[in-house]
């Protein structure tokens, strides 16, 4: 297990995230999002280079393990995603919505800390 590599790999994640979020939100948010959605599209080439990037750094992290590179995307998301709907839509996380980035969390704990043989 190379931590570097995961930590980068996760920091991409996260950018490739919060560009998703923008790229699918930004309509509920900015009108230019929503009358330009084919210029919009574009971004998605961009995007698509940020999560390769960030799959390759944590599966060479983890030794070319898949599944870890997965949930850490997954995780990366869900934080993503609870931080821009309660930034742009007001949107604060419920007890429910607490409860399951908590499961978020333990999955990508045990991704990370289990060693398997």
């Amino acid at each position: 297990m190379n931590l570097k590599q995961i930590l980068l790999g996760a920091l991409l994640y996260i950018v490739a995230q919060a560009l998703t979020f923008w790229q699918i939100n930004g309509q509920f948010i900015w009108d230019s999002f929503k009358t330009n959605t084919l210029v919009i599209c574009l971004f998605g080439i961009p995007i698509s280079y940020f999560y390769i990037l960030a799959a390759r750094y944590t599966i060479l992290g983890f030794n070319l393990e898949m599944w870890p590179s997965r949930f850490i995307g997954f995780a990366m998301g869900m934080i993503v995603f609870a931080i821009g709907t309660s930034y742009y839509f007001d949107q604060h996380i419920t007890l429910k919505t607490l409860v399951s980035l908590s499961l978020c969390f333990i999955v990508l704990l045990i991704q990370v800390l289990w060693k398997t043989s």
